[in-house]
């Protein structure tokens, strides 16, 4: 089994700020997997490293089409590193970019729209009271906010959300599983 970041911090591996460190100690030291991640070092930059990964990612996913994508959502609508109103948001042929985000003042490696939006399914996990007023905005389509964008996907796109996370949203937008 394989499986790949949807986006990564530029820090060294052994950084506690690292996603795929600690994807690695929550995922993949519990299952036989192959975690596939972007390269820190400091002899690259964020962006020769985003396109070794993308190629990597190409090689994976020639027709694109991965299985599953599953990402997050930050309290500002951010979801991989799609920040509000960074570049990366732009990209329309790069499936991997180095993406400057002046929010948090780092370099963030990052799927793009063009990747994600071919995935078969997009599975979105959001877990919080600080992030229900943002998913009722989404879910309202009143939010002009990165994850919002992954209505445009392809495949079909399943959000599964914390009683905390839904608890703005109407029984009508809710359907729970036991």
């Amino acid at each position: 089994m394989d499986f790949w970041l949807s986006d990564e911090r530029w820090v060294p591996w052994d950084d506690e700020r690292s996603n795929g460190r600690q994807a690695e100690e929550a995922l993949t030291s519990h299952v036989e997997a192959r975690l596939h991640r972007p390269r820190y070092s400091e002899h690259l930059s964020p962006d020769e490293s985003a396109v070794r990964y993308e190629a990597e990612l190409r090689g994976l996913f020639p027709d694109g089409d991965p299985d599953l994508v599953m990402l997050g959502m930050g309290h500002d609508g951010h979801t991989a590193s799609l920040f509000p109103g960074t570049d990366a948001l732009e990209e329309r042929s790069r499936w991997y970019v180095a993406n400057h985000v002046p929010q948090v003042d780092m370099w963030r490696l990052t799927a793009t729209y063009p990747l994600l939006w071919s995935a078969k399914t997009v599975l979105v996990l959001v877990a919080g009271e600080d992030k229900a007023e943002m998913i009722a905005q989404v879910f309202a389509g009143s939010a002009d906010v990165p994850i919002a964008r992954l209505s445009e996907s392809k495949g079909q796109v399943i959000w599964m959300l914390d009683r905390p996370a839904a608890s703005q949203l109407s029984p009508d937008q809710i359907t729970e599983y036991g």
